[in-house]
């Protein structure tokens, strides 16, 4: 009989403690399907914070790309002839006036004493970029002209015209062929 009891007691603990550890196991779980929600929450936040920036980012860039557009298109009109020599300047004729024009400081730079001017295009064959420059006829004489309105370099009484091209070879400017 004594073994008959010790044996239901015995049997009644493993019992109580399977219960006990079943109950761990459940709490445990939940805790760990709690710590994953958590983290899923979290990392759902920071994709949603990093998309947002991204689409900020890009509406920004749109918007920068659509006012240049549309500032360049404003810019335009004030002028006969238009040519735009990069990002920042460009170059108009009006009233047989040449203008430099700079979208960044959003003013107009007149070239006095100039007949012609045109955008032309240089190759700078050591570096193998091209780029536009002003070219203007000014008291009888070809410059290239900065973006401020003066002087870059006097070329003298040289024949150039809207269809000219330039190279830059050796330090050396000169027409490309």
């Amino acid at each position: 009989m004594k073994n008959n009891a010790k044996t239901k007691i015995s049997l009644v603990s493993i019992l109580v403690i399977l219960g006990v550890a079943a109950r761990m196991m459940r709490v445990i779980h939940r805790q760990q399907i709690r710590e994953q929600n958590r983290q899923t929450i979290q990392t759902t936040k920071k994709v949603a914070e990093f998309q947002k920036t991204l689409d900020e980012e890009e509406t920004k860039k749109r918007n920068e790309t659509f006012n240049k557009i549309y500032n360049e298109s404003l810019v335009r009109t004030k002028f006969e002839n238009w040519q735009k020599v990069d990002e920042l300047h460009g170059l108009g004729q009006r009233a047989g006036q040449f203008y430099i024009y700079n979208f960044g400081k959003k003013e107009e730079i007149l070239l006095e004493n100039t007949d012609q001017a045109f955008v032309l295009p240089i190759r700078d064959k050591s570096n193998n970029v091209t780029f536009e420059a002003i070219f203007a006829h000014k008291d009888g004489q070809w410059h290239i002209m900065k973006p401020d309105g003066s002087s870059q370099l006097q070329l003298g009484a040289a024949n150039i015209s809207a269809e000219s091209k330039f190279v830059i070879e050796n330090n050396v400017l000169d027409y490309d062929q």
